[in-house]
């Protein structure tokens, strides 16, 4: 499969052609079929975000989705092959967050935002040797991301004023270039 892999941040960006990867225990494989690029994506790539404390080594970026299950991990129930899903990072999950905040640097700050319903077990004095700040703000109803989809699918919501911008996989800087210029009602679409 082609994916783009990021050196570092602020490091060389390439498109490779890399092994399709087993999905782990408790994990899916998705096929994306389109993804969303977030404004601050190319800021991010360039090392601009210093927050961030990236695997080491050459790890693909990414962010939302719309895709297909291809296989799943070891226990893993709720979701089957051949099931379309969606990536968000609206859906948060306390594995991912607990990822997101090792991955932090000393003095980092983790902010949550959304609707996470699960319970985040973190030791006190893991988060006080390290100096990290961690802000919650919920920023709507836990349950509004599904009414909203309910009136997307109820054809109650107009949204023809939003104006998606696609780009082919491999145009990626390209559209991050968009992404971080784009108004209030573009929305920047990465497709295979």
């Amino acid at each position: 499969m082609k994916a783009w892999q990021l050196e570092r941040l602020g490091g060389e960006l390439r498109f490779n052609s890399v092994r399709t990867p087993e999905p782990r225990p408790g994990s899916a494989l998705v096929r994306i079929e389109a993804s969303a690029l977030m404004s601050y994506l190319k800021a991010y790539v360039e090392g601009k975000l210093p927050v961030y404390n990236p695997p080491p080594g050459p790890f693909t970026i990414g962010t939302n989705g719309v895709g297909v299950v291809e296989a799943v991990g070891r226990d893993v129930w709720h979701l089957k092959p051949g099931q379309r899903v969606v990536l968000s990072s609206h859906f948060v999950a306390a594995e991912s967050t607990l990822a997101a905040l090792h991955s932090l640097h000393r003095g980092g700050r983790l902010v949550l935002m959304g609707s996470m319903t699960t319970d985040l077990p973190i030791p006190y004095t893991t988060v006080m040797l390290n100096s990290w700040e961690i802000i919650g703000q919920f920023m709507y109803p836990a349950g509004a991301y599904r009414r909203l989809l309910d009136l997307l699918r109820g054809g109650l919501l107009d949204i023809r004023a939003i104006r998606p911008r696609v780009y082919p996989l491999s145009d990626l800087p390209e559209a991050m270039e968009a992404a971080a210029t784009a108004g209030n009602l573009e929305c920047i679409v990465m497709q295979p």
